[in-house]
């Protein structure tokens, strides 16, 4: 198995990136029928896919080392020597890019940086509202769009590693850590937790992407998907 690093939807299709710079495009109905791709560049084959984000025609693929921006799935080299650890689309003028050392806020086109919102290694980020959810060695971060206020979500449980954030449509806040599995996350609670015991393949989780009624969860054994049934 490879590990998977990165998840996300885009139209019909899921796209994750593992390890060994590859790109997997899956069908959401049958996901054992799927399309492979090779990001090649130099250094490719100790680099994972990280981090995606997708925008009409084009992938951005965050990478230990570089940011690719990706058209029709054709190599296109824009940033070199930057340790991505997610990459998050705002808008058409904004883009985060969370590395090793910080958050940094910059253009979708140019890939210029406009600000430094956070000093810190990240490792997953999503946005509710105008609220930007960070995940970190040492808990969740919250920093606020408008004023670029910060705060922490104050629960012992969520003061660990946290790889993955991803919202559902009823606003629950899915949470993947590094050896505890996936929490779900609403109005200050802890509504649930998923681990092996529950069916997961690992405990260490690396990525979340929900599609429709189902979560996908990228773990370093695989991929799962789990169904969100309705709640009372």
């Amino acid at each position: 198995h490879l590990s998977v690093f990165s998840i996300i939807k885009n139209n019909n299709t899921i796209i994750a990136g593992t390890d060994g710079c590859y790109v997997f495009q899956l069908n959401k109905s049958s996901p054992q029928n799927y399309i492979r791709y090779k990001l090649n560049y130099y250094n490719e084959v100790k680099n994972r896919v990280v981090s995606l984000q997708a925008f009409n025609n084009i992938l951005y693929a965050g990478t230990d080392d570089m940011l690719l921006k990706v058209k029709y799935y054709k190599n296109n080299c824009i940033i070199d020597y930057l340790n991505v650890k997610k990459i998050l689309l705002i808008n058409k003028d904004s883009l985060l890019i969370g590395t090793k050392n910080n958050l940094l806020l910059c253009n979708p086109v140019t890939l210029k940086i406009i600000d430094t919102l956070l000093n810190e290694r990240i490792l997953c980020l999503t946005k509710i509202d105008n609220q930007i959810f960070v995940g970190t060695l040492k808990g969740l971060v919250i920093k606020n769009l408008n004023d670029r206020a910060e705060s922490y979500l104050n629960n012992p449980a969520l003061n660990a590693r946290i790889t993955a954030l991803e919202k559902d449509s009823e606003g629950t806040l899915w949470i993947g850590t590094y050896g505890a599995g996936i929490m779900a996350y609403k109005n200050g609670k802890l509504l649930t937790c998923i681990t092996e015991e529950n069916g997961l393949t690992s405990n260490i989780c690396r990525c979340i992407t929900i599609y429709g009624n189902n979560i996908w969860v990228g773990t370093d054994k695989g991929i799962n998907k789990i169904a969100l049934l309705p709640r009372p």
